[in-house]
């Protein structure tokens, strides 16, 4: 495994072009409605000064795909996107090299407002942090104290639970079942009533990793009709492999107001990001 994990950092790994597709019509280009393209394109292309959008096309002129193989294997175990990069995506990336040298602080505020656009939420809603564990370990410190409990599915992603125990939290689980894997709102909100201070509630919808999905309708009327003192932490990294009706983002709850959530975004999987690491966190 050692071996496996040393290959795929070489940069000698196997990669193959992949052959042009078609132009992406427009009625496709509305911002995140496309692959990663479109938030690379404004990241790394059109935000940072002096890179002509011809450049993003000349810099790369075929886009590569990593070959998964038995020495670079498909890393089931990160989730990862084997189907790497939108060749856009990928040529944008590439025109921004150049321009490493800079921080890029002075632009965050363009890509900022379009994600707060599609969100519908104001731009100061939006954080950007170097990968979802940061978001989650800055929002849970941000709402430790002594006598706050953490409450969460017994199986779910770790890093809720990780960080809760870095700040010496009382973390709840609440069992799932051993049927389907699924476990019960109803379970979560008990957690909580049982609990005299405190609660952040992390839920991972769809869950991860066993794929379960949280019936929005019902965790909308929990956080609207909760506690004043429990803060909900949604992660929505799988969100766009959704097609159950049941399922709806949680992003208009902050849109419509709510105080009491916060919700976790990223490229990292449907857009095959992860290396570029940007994951956002509209509140």
């Amino acid at each position: 495994m050692t071996d496996v994990v040393e290959k795929d950092l070489q940069e000698s790994s196997v990669v193959q072009a992949v052959e042009k597709g078609s132009p992406s019509s427009r009625s496709r280009r509305g911002f995140l409605g496309m692959s990663g393209a479109a938030i690379a394109g404004a990241a790394l292309g059109q935000f940072l000064p002096g890179i002509p959008s011809a450049l993003a096309k000349e810099t790369a002129p075929a886009a590569a795909v990593l070959k998964p193989s038995a020495k670079s294997p498909v890393r089931l175990n990160y989730n990862e996107n084997a189907l790497g990069m939108a060749p856009s995506a990928q040529r944008a990336a590439a025109a921004s090299i150049p321009h490493s040298n800079r921080y890029p602080f002075a632009h965050l505020g363009k890509l900022q407002s379009l994600v707060a656009t599609h969100h519908k939420v104001p731009s100061e809603s939006i954080l950007f942090t170097p990968g979802s564990s940061d978001a989650i370990r800055a929002s849970v410190l941000a709402h430790a104290t002594p006598d706050t409990q953490l409450v969460i599915p017994e199986l779910t992603y770790g890093d809720g639970a990780l960080y809760a125990g870095f700040y010496d939290l009382a973390i709840r689980k609440v069992p799932s079942s051993r049927e389907d894997w699924s476990f019960k709102i109803s379970d979560m909100k008990q957690a909580v009533a049982d609990h005299s201070g405190p609660s952040i509630v992390y839920l991972v919808n769809p869950n991860n990793p066993t794929s379960t999905i949280i019936s929005s309708d019902e965790l909308e009327a929990w956080v609207n009709d909760s506690r004043d003192d429990t803060l909900f932490i949604i992660d929505e990294a799988y969100a766009e492999f959704v097609n159950d009706p049941a399922f709806r983002s949680a992003d208009h709850l902050i849109a419509g107001g709510a105080k009491n959530v916060l919700l976790l975004k990223t490229f990292s999987k449907i857009h095959a990001m992860a290396g570029l690491r940007v994951p956002y966190l509209p509140a």
